[in-house]
C-alpha cells in the first residue's frame, strides 16, 4: 500500500505541468481511496478477530483458520496485488 501511494502521486504529477497540480492531486485522492478504505476496513476486521480476550472465540478462530487454505486466507491480499491502483 505504501509504495502504491507513493507512486499515484507520482504518476499523476507526471502527467500535468505546474499549474495543474490541485487537479492531480484531487485525481490522485479519488484514484487511492476506495482501496485505502477497504484496507482499513480489512485491517480493522482482522485485528477484531485476532485480538480477542475471549478463550472461546479465540478457539473458534483458530479453529477455522486450521481449516482454511492459504489461497483463501490470502484471497484479499493477492486480489489487490493482481489489480493495482
Amino acid at each position: 500500500m505504501a509504495l502504491e501511494s507513493a507512486a499515484a502521486p507520482a504518476d499523476e504529477l507526471s502527467r500535468c505541468d505546474a499549474g495543474h497540480v490541485p487537479t492531480a492531486l484531487r485525481l490522485y485522492e479519488r484514484r487511492r481511496k476506495r482501496r485505502v478504505e477497504r484496507a482499513q476496513r480489512q485491517s480493522r476486521q482482522f485485528a477484531r478477530a485476532l485480538f480477542t480476550s475471549s478463550s472461546t472465540l479465540a478457539g473458534l478462530r483458530n479453529g477455522l483458520v486450521a481449516r482454511m487454505s492459504v489461497e483463501r486466507l490470502l484471497a484479499p491480499l493477492v486480489r489487490d496485488l493482481e489489480h493495482p491502483a
